[in-house]
């Protein structure tokens, strides 16, 4: 006989107490509390349970003891590395505020590098080709200058540039005007 086939062995059920109090008309009024009913129930379920094995319920009670070490091991596991994650954060902001020590091709100690000093070498740095020989540093203010140029005196270029427009239009249509009128003649 299999463990799932459907025929189950009959579970034997303890007999019911007498009841507490009878009422003449002949139903039963108990006091119960809740946690009492809980424990009931839940004694019954796991007795029926373990009654469908042979072997006593040893099946659950391992299935059960397999699922809490998993839960327990998994705990364990995320707790150590939250620890181990926390430790290497700390240990790399120590290193990253104190720097650490440059080594030469020999591994002889060549000088101590800090975060400082790796941003001030990447912002000084001179471009690779020939004729661009500005820093980054250079270059990134010259942009930043030329942007808030725009930005705040763009307005004030268009107007001169209108203004400029409008007198040398003016001064060239009228020396045209001027040469039209000589040439054709015409006295104004």
């Amino acid at each position: 006989m299999s463990e799932y086939d459907d025929d189950e062995p009959e579970v034997e059920e303890p007999t019911p107490e007498p009841p507490a109090e009878s009422t003449p008309a002949g139903t039963v009024s108990a006091t119960v509390s809740r946690e009492e009913l809980v424990e009931l129930v839940a004694g019954r379920f796991y007795a029926q349970l373990c009654g469908r094995y042979d072997d006593g319920g040893s099946k659950i009670r391992d299935g059960v003891a397999r699922a809490l070490n998993r839960l327990v091991k998994a705990a364990a596991e995320e707790e150590i590395a939250r620890l181990v994650g926390e430790g290497v954060a700390a240990a790399v902001g120590e290193m990253l505020a104190k720097g650490w020590t440059k080594t030469d091709q020999y591994g002889q100690r060549d000088g101590t590098v800090t975060v400082q000093s790796l941003v001030v070498q990447y912002l000084t740095v001179r471009g690779g080709s020939y004729n661009d020989r500005e820093t980054r540093l250079e270059t990134w203010t010259k942009a930043l200058v030329e942007e808030a140029i725009k930005k705040e005196m763009g307005p004030l270029i268009e107007q001169a540039k209108k203004q400029v427009r409008d007198v040398l239009d003016k001064n060239v249509t009228g020396a045209i005007r001027r040469a039209l009128l000589d040439g054709a003649g015409i006295r104004e």
